[in-house]
C-alpha cells in the first residue's frame, strides 16, 4: 500500500509518526508531501520554526519515508501521481486539498483525515474527506453540536451533518500516543537531568502570544497585567465585573507563583514547557527549574516531559489528553467562557466543558480550578490530592478516545485494507 502524508507544519510529524512507523514496518511505501507554498506556514514570522523543510524530517525506527516538497497545486498533483498513492492523509481541511480532489492526476486517491486534537471543529469537513479516523464515536455528536451552534444550523441541517459525518467516521483512538511505546521515564529523566527521586510538575503557561489576535479583553487587559494596570483597564472600559482581579491580586504572575509554591511544598521540580510562538515570560522563567520548548516532534518533547512527570498544570491544553494516556494527572486552570471567549466557544458542547465529569473536569484524571480558586488553593495543596485514579482514567479514555491502548495505526491500516482491497 502506498501512503501519502500532507505535511503543512513540522508538528505533523508528531501526529503521524505512529502511522508512518507502522506502515514502514509492514513494507508499505510512505511519501511525505511537505507544503512549501508558504501560505499556511510562512518561512518568516512567529511560526517560521514550523516550516516543514525536508531536512527537518525526523529519523524513523522502521525505515525512511520518501520526502518531497511542493510549491503549487500542480506540483502536489504530480507528486501524488508519481508516488502512485492509494491514500493521502491530512490533519485538517485545506483549499489545496479541495483543488486536488478535482485534479486529473489525483483521480482515485482516497483522501483520509486523522483527528489530532480534542476540538469538535477539526472534523467538520464532511464533504472533503472519504474517511475520518477519529478519537471515539461520540465526537460525531459533539462535532454536530458545535457546528450547529457556530453555523446556526436548523434541526434538519444538524441531522444531515451528523449523518454525513457518521458515515465516514471510524473511531480508532489517539494516533499520536503510539510514541509512548518508545519513551522510557527513567531514560528521559537521566537525559534531561531530572533527578529520579523527585516529583516533577510540568507547567504549560498561558499562551499570550497565541490569543492576541482574538482581541479578547480579559487575557491582555486583565490577566496579563499587574494590579494598577488592571484598575486602569477597568476604569477606561467600565468592565467592573473584573474588579475581583486587582482586589485579590489575581494575575498570571501570581498564578506562576502558586505553581512554584506547590512545587516547594511538595519537594517537586518545576518544569515549564511552551512553544516558540509563545515565549515564556521572564517572571515564569525565574521561577522554573527547567524551561523547554519543542526540541523535537519525534519523539515529541511534550510526551517525553509528561512521561517523566507526576502532575501537569495547564490552561485548557490538549496536553491533558496526552497526560491521561501517559498516566499523569493534571490540573486545568479554567478561565470562564466570558473571560476567554475565543476558547470558551467550544464549551457550547457540554461534554467538552468544565462541568463535572466532562473533558476538563474529570476528577481522578483532571481537576478544573478557576483562576481565583487556583491562586488561593493550589500553592497550599499536596501532590496526593491530585492522585490518578486508574478506574476513572479507563472510563475517561474509553469515552473520549474509544480505546485505552495505543494500537491506533494497526486499526487504521486494517480499515484501509478493507476499503482498498487485500492486495494493497
Amino acid at each position: 500500500m502506498n501512503l501519502g502524508i500532507f505535511v503543512m507544519r513540522r508538528n505533523y510529524f508528531k501526529h503521524f509518526a505512529g502511522l508512518i512507523e507502522h506502515a514502514l514496518a509492514r513494507g508499505d511505501r510512505v511519501t511525505l508531501l511537505c507544503d512549501h507554498r508558504g501560505v499556511n506556514t510562512p518561512r518568516r514570522g512567529p511560526k517560521a520554526y514550523e516550516f516543514p523543510y525536508l531536512e527537518e524530517v525526523p529519523a524513523f525506527r522502521n525505515g525512511t519515508p520518501r520526502a518531497a516538497a511542493f510549491a503549487s497545486l500542480d506540483e502536489l498533483a504530480r507528486l501524488v501521481h508519481e508516488a502512485r498513492l492509494h491514500v493521502l492523509f491530512a490533519q485538517a481541511e485545506n483549499p489545496v486539498l479541495e483543488a486536488l480532489r478535482l485534479h486529473p492526476l489525483a483521480a482515485g486517491v482516497l483522501l483520509a483525515q486523522l483527528q489530532c486534537f480534542p476540538h469538535p471543529s477539526i472534523i467538520s469537513a464532511v464533504h472533503l474527506f472519504d474517511v475520518v479516523y477519529g478519537f471515539s464515536a461520540e465526537w460525531v455528536q459533539w462535532s454536530a453540536e458545535y457546528v450547529t451552534h457556530e453555523r446556526a444550523l436548523t434541526r434538519e441541517e444538524h441531522d444531515r451533518y451528523r449523518k454525513d459525518l457518521g458515515a465516514i467516521f471510524v473511531p480508532v483512538g489517539f494516533a499520536e500516543l503510539e510514541q509512548l511505546r518508545f519513551i522510557d521515564r527513567a531514560t528521559v529523566r537521566a537525559r534531561l537531568g531530572l533527578p529520579a527521586g523527585r516529583p516533577v510538575v510540568v507547567y504549560l503557561p498561558f499562551p499570550f502570544a497565541s490569543v492576541r489576535h482574538h482581541r479578547d479583553f480579559w487575557p491582555g487587559r486583565i490577566y496579563g497585567r499587574g494590579r494598577l494596570l488592571q484598575y486602569a483597564s477597568i476604569a477606561l472600559s467600565g468592565r467592573t465585573e473584573y474588579l475581583p482581579y486587582p482586589r485579590n491580586g489575581w494575575n498570571d504572575r501570581r498564578t506562576a507563583q502558586s505553581v512554584r509554591e506547590f512545587c516547594d511544598r511538595n519537594g517537586a521540580l518545576l518544569v515549564v514547557k511552551s512553544r516558540m510562538k509563545n515565549p515564556v515570560p521572564r517572571y515564569v522563567r525565574r521561577l522554573a527549574d527547567r524551561v523547554f520548548y519543542d526540541e523535537a516532534y519525534y519523539p515529541a518533547t511534550i510526551l517525553e516531559l509528561l512521561s517523566a512527570a507526576d502532575l501537569c498544570v495547564h490552561f485548557y491544553s490538549g496536553a491533558l489528553c496526552e497526560a491521561a494516556f501517559a498516566g499523569v494527572p493534571n490540573v486545568c486552570i479554567s478561565p470562564t467562557p466570558a473571560e476567554w471567549p475565543a476558547y470558551g466557544r467550544r464549551m457550547v458542547v457540554p461534554a467538552l466543558s468544565t462541568a463535572p465529569g466532562c473533558l476538563f473536569n474529570y476528577p481522578g484524571v483532571t481537576w478544573s480550578l478557576g483562576v481565583g480558586e487556583f491562586i488561593a488553593r493550589f500553592g497550599r495543596s499536596r501532590l496526593a490530592e491530585f492522585r490518578l485514579d486508574r478506574a476513572r482514567r479507563h472510563e475517561f479514555l474509553r469515552r473520549y478516545f474509544a480505546h485505552v491502548d495505543v494500537d491506533v495505526a494497526a486499526r487504521i491500516v486494517a480499515d484501509l485494507r478493507r476499503r482498498l482491497g487485500e492486495e494493497t
